[in-house]
């Protein structure tokens, strides 16, 4: 059928193949040499109905094909989903957007979102702090720092950076979301020792796009610790074995960075003069069977790093703070360090 005049009719029923005409247009065309015609649908001669005015969104639409008098079937019209919808949208995008956000309809309104999360309300008021006491240098010059949970921190400057000087305690996302509770827990499984240990994280929640930290902080990776440790002790060990290659450790200065005080620590800093305000206590870790361990005599950190596939973390203790790697089911404290 090639060069061949032909006529075609399109009809849409609503809700079932058989339904009412909502619509119905035919076109007179001409095959090209492999015998095939192209049309749209809605440029039609119009017998019926009206194009725009069909309702989408209300119920199945079905086409229905005619050639000439040959009847060619009936199909459903299929979509996709955002098409029905996409004229009641905003002309413009909503303000702020990160990298690594997209748009999700949240109650009825286009938000940004981390993978699809709907942002709950952050709470508007400042909840019970527990300031370290024992062993604090206020000479140092403490800033202060508020989380997305109404919990409040003492901040320290160390060089070029800027940290957090107390264990996060946040039980929330930066978006509001709750952290699930297979990620988080007190050690021992009991409230009282937020104060002043904090909250204990596995590295589900520490990598979760939503953030665990507050905004304007982020949670550091091997290059920010790399960094304090070379600002801790003039001549670091430099790793170069286990997937560790170019990553720093301390065998001798990491009193520099423990609270000095007495209450805390099984064996306190001896580097109390020249302690850097950072006041990691020893809050021990849960391992992947849920059970607690080393409080008073260790601490971990997590990054968000991996070595060999592994979540990375570093364990003070005594006077070395050093790389470990650990299953991401483990729970250890978090620092969060100011974006530069």
């Amino acid at each position: 059928m090639s060069s061949t005049p032909i006529d075609l009719t399109f009809i849409i029923h609503d809700s079932a193949a058989t339904g009412a005409i909502v619509y119905q247009e035919s076109h007179s065309l001409i095959t090209n040499a492999q015998g095939l015609v192209s049309c749209v649908v809605g440029n039609g001669a119009v017998s019926e109905g009206n194009f725009a005015n069909i309702s989408w969104g209300s119920g199945a639409k079905f086409l229905h094909v005619k050639l000439g008098t040959l009847d060619l079937g009936t199909q459903q019209m299929l979509s996709v989903p955002y098409a029905l919808y996409a004229e009641k949208t905003p002309n413009s995008l909503p303000p702020g957007g990160e990298e690594g956000q997209q748009l999700t309809i949240c109650n009825g309104a286009p938000t940004w979102t981390f993978d699809g999360f709907c942002p709950n309300p952050l709470p508007n008021s400042l909840r019970d702090t527990c300031d370290l006491i024992d062993g604090i240098n206020l000479n140092l010059g403490y800033g202060n720092l508020i989380d997305q949970d109404g919990y409040s921190y003492k901040t320290i400057q160390i060089g070029t950076q800027e940290w957090m000087a107390e264990n996060l305690k946040t039980s929330i996302y930066g978006n509001g979301n709750a952290i699930e509770n297979d990620r988080i827990d007190y050690y021992n499984g009991d409230s009282s020792f937020i104060c002043p240990y904090g909250r204990l994280y596995n590295w589900n929640a520490v990598v979760d796009v939503r953030g665990l930290c507050p905004t304007g902080w982020k949670m550091p990776d091997a290059d920010d610790w790399n960094i304090l440790i070379q600002f801790m002790d003039s001549a670091p060990v430099l790793r170069s074995d286990y997937g560790y290659e170019g990553l720093y450790e301390t065998l001798n200065s990491g009193g520099r960075i423990k609270n000095t005080g007495s209450s805390y620590w099984i064996n306190p800093s001896s580097s109390v003069e020249s302690n850097l305000g950072f006041e990691a206590i020893p809050s021990g870790m849960i391992d992947m069977s849920n059970n607690s361990f080393g409080l008073g005599t260790y601490c971990w950190f997590w990054s968000t790093s991996t070595v060999l596939n592994d979540p990375l973390s570093y364990m003070l203790t005594n006077e070395s703070f050093v790389l470990d790697r650990n299953s991401g089911d483990f729970k250890f404290s978090v620092r969060c360090i100011k974006n530069e």
